[in-house]
């Protein structure tokens, strides 16, 4: 028998509670790309290869339809027991991708890609 495609049902929080949640980060600057699940630290996670390119998407949606913000660097969220997805996208904050801060190359790309009005470039990226 083959393996079935993985759909998140194993990351669920095993409390019941409505406010139960496993918690997630996601870094991606350029081509980097880093998720990791926050459970006794942040760990990597058997799915977070085949989310890439949904949240790659996402990312590419959310620019088109606020293209003043540019691309977001950073993302948590929350999945809950009862299957909610609850995100925070960060725009400003030099993500870490395994454990260094991410090349600042891949971020300028990425900037040249979708510009921002210069006063919503984040200092990190605009004083190199």
């Amino acid at each position: 028998m083959g393996q079935s495609p993985p759909d998140g049902r194993a990351r669920l929080p095993k409390g019941k509670k409505p406010w139960d949640k496993t918690n997630f980060e996601v870094a991606i600057s350029g081509a980097q790309y880093q998720a990791r699940v926050l459970t006794r630290g942040p760990q990597p996670f058997e799915e977070a290869s085949s989310i890439e390119s949904l949240l790659r998407d996402l990312r590419e949606e959310m620019r088109r339809a606020q293209p003043e913000l540019g691309l977001w660097y950073a993302m948590s969220f929350g999945l809950y027991a009862d299957g909610r997805v609850m995100p925070n996208f960060e725009y400003d904050l030099r993500p870490t991708i395994d454990g260094e801060p991410a090349l600042l190359s891949e971020a300028k790309a990425d900037l040249v890609r979708a510009p921002r009005p210069e006063r919503w470039v984040p200092k990190w990226l605009a004083a190199s």
